[in-house]
Parts: C-alpha cells; sequence; structure tokens
C-alpha cells in the first residue's frame, strides 16, 4: 500500500515536474516503476537485501529514495541543487518516508558526513545517468564486493570489477518516458 501511494503520488506530480539543468547534470525524473523494477529485481536476485543503506546520487525530487524508503531499505540521496533538496524533503515528509535527502556532491566525503554514512558502507548507488563514470570508478576503488549499482546508462561504465548482473527490461509503466532498458551491475 505505501508503495502504491509513492508511485500515486509522483504521478500526480508528473504533470508539473520539469528538467532542470544543475551544476552537476540535468535532473529528469526517473519513473518511480522503473526504480521499483530495478530494486524488485535486484532482491529477487538475493544482492539486495531489505536492510541494505540505499543512496541516489544525484537524488533530484527524491523519488528513487522514497521509492527505496517504501521497500524498506535505509534510504538517502544527495542532490546538488537546493531548491530540489528542498522538494524532496517536502516530498518524503508528505509520504510519511523516513528517507533523508542532503545538499552536496555525491563526489564528495562531505555529504557523506552529512547523513553519517561513509561511501563504503552504502549497499546500493542508483544513478539515472549524470556521473555515472566518477561514481564507477570509486566504487571499483573503494566500495566492498557485492555493491550493487542500479543504473538506466550502462554506456559509461566499463569495469571489470563492476560486471553486469542483470538486464532488465522497463515495463509498459515506463515505455512512454524513456525506452530501452534498466542495467543491475554488482561489484565482484
Amino acid at each position: 500500500m505505501l508503495l502504491q501511494n509513492v508511485h500515486e503520488y509522483f504521478a500526480s506530480l508528473d504533470q508539473s515536474v520539469q528538467t532542470k539543468v544543475t551544476s552537476e547534470g540535468t535532473f529528469m525524473p526517473s519513473s518511480t516503476h522503473d526504480i521499483t523494477l530495478m530494486l524488485d529485481t535486484a532482491m529477487q536476485l538475493g544482492i539486495v537485501r531489505p536492510e541494505a543503506t540505499f543512496l541516489d546520487a544525484g537524488s533530484g525530487d527524491g523519488r528513487s529514495v522514497a521509492v527505496a524508503s517504501a521497500l524498506g531499505l535505509r534510504a538517502y540521496g544527495i542532490e546538488v541543487d537546493g531548491d530540489l533538496v528542498k522538494e524532496s524533503r517536502i516530498h518524503l515528509q508528505q509520504l510519511g518516508l523516513a528517507g533523508v535527502v542532503v545538499a552536496g556532491n555525491f563526489k564528495e566525503d562531505a555529504a557523506y558526513d552529512q547523513m553519517g554514512v561513509t561511501f563504503d558502507q552504502i549497499g546500493v548507488f542508483y544513478n539515472f545517468a549524470n556521473g555515472v563514470h566518477p561514481l564507477a570508478v570509486r566504487m571499483s576503488d573503494q566500495s566492498p564486493s557485492g555493491t550493487v549499482l542500479l543504473l538506466q546508462d550502462f554506456s559509461e561504465v566499463n569495469s571489470p570489477s563492476l560486471p553486469l548482473v542483470q538486464r532488465v527490461q522497463r515495463n509498459h509503466e515506463s515505455a512512454d518516458r524513456v525506452r530501452g532498458s534498466l542495467y543491475i551491475l554488482q561489484k565482484r
């Protein structure tokens, strides 16, 4: 029921949500159904557990943090744009979810310090399309084996330590937004 509320809540906002250029990339709202599909698939594969710590690196309006929180994960987001951080916090509060979004850059330790976690404590990373390469490089260097990376764009990742685990075909509910596949990678 809680997850359905998240889907309905963000669907009601989607007509008015605009893409936004930030200092680190472009915010384009992800489909909550795509995020759910990736997390559900990773959970069914047994590579994401309900107690995992989830981070959306570039969390925009907080929808992925909301989905992860509704699924029971410890959910965090880091967003460089202050207005989007405020929106995220409002959305999470209105939904009654415990997710946390901080202002900062996911490439910098200061953002993790604000959340009270370290980079290597994140078990699941999500990234739509901005900054995938530096995130993958840092994961290769610092994340423990088993850390999961959920992506909408696989083209920037070329790391033998982050192999593709599953390519997931988008479902019909998101097909009108974006075509193609979703990707689940896991650090060796």
